[in-house]
């Protein structure tokens, strides 16, 4: 996993690109052109108290709820928000949403949006999706959700996902960690598929080595799905953006009839 120290201290940080909208001053106020008199200058920007929510193993038929998403700004102003997508509402949908569509929220004050999302798979296999939250000022933000599903009756996996991670601490030194080998999500197409999800505040590229060699940059909140063939992958990354800090390879091994979850994340270096 990414040293700390390379970009920000906070493992809260949200990936999701804000776009800042500043209005600024158009004219000294004078009264001889009105419509050049000066507005307020507002540097509110739409922020998330949590960027992604990894759920626990679902079985198909049953349900899983998130903490809530609390939605605020920072900077100073208030924006309004103007609307809330799923990109997958399928097997992910949101809750509570009169809470926040329509409702103004004041930067440095207390929300008064907290969303929530139901995790109900209807096929088994990964899966996963994106919350989107639009405001007044025409930008957006983004919560990537996903976790496993699995058929009723069989062993499924872990409370605690069925998931690889990507990443260590580099301690000062030029590895950002490993690929460790995810293990197999059963699905019903008889396909094999690999869902990277880059929960970190960095841009990563991903490289998997194989008779071909496919390579993916993943922006930070990228979601990336990508069919593969039976057989053996080497897995290897960078950080473009930090200098000589590089994953160290990793062999994975995958089967029809299986999708993998391979999770970018950023954790603390140990004390």
């Amino acid at each position: 996993m990414f040293d700390r120290g390379l970009k920000a201290r906070t493992l809260k940080a949200s990936w999701a690109v804000v776009v800042v909208l500043c209005a600024s001053s158009c004219g000294s106020g004078s009264t001889s052109n009105p419509a050049a008199a000066s507005a307020p200058t507002t540097n509110a920007r739409v922020a998330v108290n949590q960027a992604s929510y990894h759920f626990p193993d679902t079985f198909i038929g049953q349900m899983t709820v998130s903490p809530p998403f609390e939605i605020s700004v920072a900077g100073s102003g208030s924006l309004t928000v103007t609307g809330v997508t799923m990109s997958n509402p399928a097997d992910f949908v949101v809750t509570n949403t009169a809470s926040c569509v329509g409702v103004t929220i004041v930067a440095g004050g207390s929300s008064p949006c907290a969303l929530g999302v139901r995790f109900q798979p209807v096929v088994p296999g990964v899966r996963s999706a994106q919350m989107i939250v639009a405001v007044s000022d025409g930008s957006s933000i983004a919560v990537d959700v996903f976790g496993s599903a699995f058929a009723a009756g069989s062993g499924g996996g872990s409370d605690s996902g069925s998931g690889g991670s990507g990443g260590g601490a580099a301690n000062g030194g030029g590895t950002g960690g490993s690929f460790p080998q995810a293990p197999c999500v059963p699905n019903q197409t008889g396909n094999i598929s690999l869902s990277v999800i880059n929960t970190t505040i960095f841009s990563v590229r991903l490289t998997l080595a194989s008779s071909a060699q496919q390579v993916m940059t993943l922006s930070p909140g990228a979601i990336q799905i990508v069919a593969l063939q039976p057989g053996n992958y080497t897995l290897s990354g960078e950080v473009p953006d930090a200098r000589n800090v590089n994953f160290l390879p990793s062999t994975w091994a995958v089967s029809n009839g299986c999708d993998y979850l391979l999770r970018l994340l950023t954790s603390a270096p140990n004390p």
